[in-house]
Order: structure tokens, then C-alpha cells, then sequence
């Protein structure tokens, strides 16, 4: 952004800010920077941002809705999230002040529609140019805001290949990655539990660096991710 782009993107003048991803030679110098000073690992949450614009959101609404029709299921799980997740396959992110931060894509004229289809498209190339260049992706979804994570997150997998993402660097941003992240450099447990306690203790201590441009230099891990992280320790040993 140029800095009467930025000071009118903090106005809130601009749809998404992946519209401005488009300088792919200053894209590959701050990857390379980022990686060289450790940043390693980013958590792009596609579904959160975009999960209206991804080609399988509709039929991933009807597997998702038919799941949710189950009322044994329904009689203990809290509604709210079920219509969390099944919200997100028709609202797409918003930084405008026209419209808040999220929108239904049913609201957006037709120049706004193709603004948040570029958005994404942008968003997922620089996705896939952080892993070409040595990074790697945490595939988790702003869970619980989205809703019931182990069905929110197949879709997060999908619109990562769709970025251009290989089916197996989908799967391992979805645990190995993120065990990686969490863990990153652990030493060998000497039981499960002390490896858990341990791993529990090192989420303790994440921070995202407050930094001038939070998508890019930080990286955000939410609550259920973290457990679900924990759990993928527990089983691995």
C-alpha cells in the first residue's frame, strides 16, 4: 500500500486489504525476510476470510447442513455454533465501513463481489508463494466464531489447494505443521502426560508480535486450535 492507501484502508475505504497483494517481487523479499528472522508459520484462516468465494462452499453447505439435521446430535450441541459455520458459506470478511465486518455476499454489488473474489485469489497466491519459498501453514479457522471445527476445517483444506497447495501440504497444515509450530525444537518427552503438560505450558507463552501488519508478521493460533494441537501431541506419542 502506499500511505494514502493505507491511511484510507484504516478509514475503512477498501473492502479487503488481500486486494493489495500485488507486488509479487516485494511479496518474496518480505517472505524470505520473515522466514530468515524465524516467522516460519502463518495461519491465513481462508474460511474465516473467505469462505463464500471458495468453489466448493456450496456443497460444502449442504454436507454441513444435513450433518446438523442429525437431532440426536443437536440435542447437546450448542446451536449458535451450527449456525456459525453454516453463516460463514454466505458472508465473505469486510474492512469497509459500509458494511462492518462481515457481510453476506447477497449485499455486495457486483464490483464488490469481484473485489472479494480478487481478494482471495490474492490472499491464496501469497499462501502458496510462503510455502514455495520455505514457509509453512497452520490450517486453522478462527474456530469457535466459525462454528464446529472438524467440519470447518475440511473446507480450510480444500481452499488451501485450491491456492495452489498440494493435497498432502493441505493435510500437514492441518497437524504437522501446527504440531511443529507449537512444539517447535521439543525435546523428547519422558512420558505423555509430562509431554503434554509440556507442550500446554509452551502455548502459554505464543504471542503475536504487534507489528505493523499483523496478517503478515504474526501469527494467531485460537483456543480450539490450541487444544486440538495438544490432542495431536497426546495421540502422536
Amino acid at each position: 500500500m502506499t500511505p494514502e492507501e493505507a491511511e484510507n484502508f484504516q478509514k475503512g475505504q477498501y473492502l479487503h486489504w488481500g486486494l493489495f497483494l500485488k507486488d509479487a517481487g516485494r511479496m518474496d523479499s518480505l517472505i524470505r525476510e520473515l522466514i530468515r528472522h524465524g516467522t516460519t508459520y502463518i495461519n491465513p484462516t481462508l474460511l474465516y476470510e473467505f469462505g463464500s468465494q471458495a468453489h466448493a462452499a456450496a456443497q460444502f453447505e449442504t454436507d454441513t447442513y444435513n450433518v446438523y439435521r442429525n437431532q440426536a446430535l443437536m440435542t447437546y450441541y450448542p446451536k449458535n455454533l451450527a449456525d456459525g459455520l453454516l453463516t460463514k458459506f454466505r458472508t465473505t470478511r469486510s474492512f469497509s465501513t459500509k458494511y462492518g465486518t462481515q457481510v453476506l455476499v447477497s449485499r455486495l454489488n457486483e464490483d464488490e463481489v469481484r473485489q472479494s473474489k480478487e481478494a482471495y485469489h490474492r490472499a491464496g497466491a501469497f499462501v502458496k508463494r510462503w510455502v514455495e519459498l520455505g514457509g509453512k501453514v497452520v490450517g486453522g479457522v478462527d474456530t469457535p466464531s466459525i462454528g464446529t471445527a472438524g467440519l470447518s476445517v475440511h473446507l480450510e483444506l480444500a481452499m488451501l489447494v485450491e491456492s495452489g497447495l498440494t493435497p498432502m501440504q493441505a493435510l500437514q497444515s492441518a497437524g504437522l505443521w501446527g504440531t511443529e509450530m507449537i512444539t517447535a525444537r521439543r525435546k523428547q518427552a519422558t512420558s505423555p502426560l509430562v509431554g503434554v503438560l509440556g507442550c500446554i505450558e509452551k502455548l502459554r507463552k505464543v504471542v503475536v508480535p504487534h507489528l505493523s501488519n499483523p496478517y503478515f508478521k504474526g501469527v494467531y493460533v485460537d483456543p480450539v486450535n490450541r487444544l486440538f494441537f495438544v490432542w495431536t501431541l497426546f495421540a502422536s506419542h
